[in-house]
């Protein structure tokens, strides 16, 4: 499944990604593995841990973000942009577009 999502990914979408190996671009996560999504794990079992990744692991396991060589996200703090700013806008914009659209939100 790793392998479908990544190498063979992005050999079926014709893009020099999916590996880490020079000359190729290196977007790569860090996953906690000290989470209830990855309970129980069996030590050394590259298989259990590729089993969890697939089917139990989410996003909010993602501790460290690197993206084409840059660390974009650290210890979950995203780096490259003012992160309370931004949910701050997103909200302020869903409100003008219930607004326009005349939709009222219950509780």
């Amino acid at each position: 499944m790793l392998a479908m999502a990544t190498r063979n990914g992005s050999k079926a979408l014709r893009h020099e990604t999916g590996q880490l190996v020079a000359g190729k671009k290196a977007d790569v996560i860090l996953v906690e593995l000290k989470s209830a999504m990855f309970t129980p794990l069996v030590k050394g079992n590259r298989d259990h841990l590729s089993s969890h990744l697939v089917f139990a692991a989410n996003g909010s396991c993602v501790d460290t973000t690197i993206i084409d060589g840059q660390v974009v996200m650290e210890g979950r703090k995203v780096l490259t942009v003012d992160e309370p700013t931004v949910l701050r806008e997103a909200n302020a914009a869903f409100a003008r577009m219930l607004d326009v659209a005349d939709v009222t939100v219950g509780r």
